[in-house]
């Protein structure tokens, strides 16, 4: 929908103001007529790559930091979040060890889709 209009406005010692017409907001208002608006919520689509696998879609993300240094319990801190992630413990520990002692976090993180298709993901 597109429309045009004009406005009067009119000054006086308080300033200019505005000579309200109800066909300001549309053409054919009149002052007993109502207008109402209402919002639809869009539902987010989806990202496909050229073989029509989903890249972005309906989901939930999830990021798991480790801090290394301050893991307690450590295989079994791993074992149970390797659990989680659907991931192997040596998975993780490949991550942890690859990194240089300046690295506390390291991000492991899983991607669950609304069609119950689960993937993880290498941050």
């Amino acid at each position: 929908m597109q429309l045009e209009n004009e406005a009067l406005f009119l000054k006086d010692e308080e300033g200019y103001k505005l000579v309200w017409d109800d066909s300001m907001i549309f053409p054919n208002l009149t002052s007993t007529d109502k207008v109402r608006v209402s919002t639809t919520q869009a539902e987010r689509g989806e990202i496909l790559d050229r073989n029509g696998r989903v890249l972005a879609g309906k989901g939930t993300a999830s990021l798991v930091g480790i801090v290394p240094g301050k893991l307690e319990n450590r295989e079994e801190a791993i074992a149970q979040i390797a659990e989680l992630l659907e991931i192997t413990p040596e998975a993780i520990e490949k991550k942890l060890s690859a990194k240089d002692a300046k690295a506390i976090i390291e991000r492991i993180g899983e991607l669950q889709l609304e069609d119950g298709v689960m993937k993880v993901c290498d941050f």
